[in-house]
């Protein structure tokens, strides 16, 4: 066996070298046994794993909490249609299934009918104005919708150093 220092994680087996890129080089320096090393190393690693499960959740709560606040938008037609209830003629009102949110209608381009076809979306500031004089769910819909896209971010760096962690790991067992 050679003269390195070898940690153990788990079934897996790092260098103090591989360690050391692991973690931040002050706390390196302060460490003095391979157990305060690996506990470090430990540390790092479930808080990794943590970070991910947390984001996801913040994802996945962000995303039902729109679809709730869109379920209110009373939708761009504004309203409740008749229609027939089976044969007996009887009517009923339901949300109609041809409309759609306002949301909807802001996140949509608007064509320009020249030789090029050119899209315009409204901007944020636009989409806000929009929102807050057609739609207050709507709205909170768009604010919701500004926090999942960081969320998701946030997320996918978590991910991201779940990876890397892994591919410093396999680099140690080389």
């Amino acid at each position: 066996m050679s003269g390195k220092r070898r940690l153990m994680i788990g079934d897996t087996i790092i260098t103090a070298k591989v360690a050391q890129q692991l973690m931040p080089t002050a706390a390196i320096a302060t460490q003095d046994t391979d157990a305060e090393l690996l506990e470090t190393v430990g540390r790092r690693a479930v808080a990794a794993v943590k970070a991910v499960a947390v984001t996801r959740a913040e994802v996945e709560r962000l995303t039902k909490a729109i679809g709730e606040a869109l379920a209110l938008c009373p939708g761009v037609k504004g309203g409740l249609v008749r229609l027939p209830c089976g044969t007996a003629g009887v009517m009923y009102e339901q949300k109609d299934p041809n409309d759609i949110t306002h949301l909807k209608q802001a996140y949509q381009p608007e064509v320009s009918e020249s030789q090029h076809r050119r899209y315009d979306y409204m901007d944020d500031d636009e989409i806000h104005e929009y929102l807050s004089e057609e739609c207050p769910h709507c709205l909170m819909a768009h604010q919701l919708v500004k926090q999942r896209r960081i969320a998701r971010r946030q997320h996918g760096r978590a991910k991201a150093t779940v990876a890397n962690l892994g591919r410093e790991l396999m680099k140690g067992d080389a």
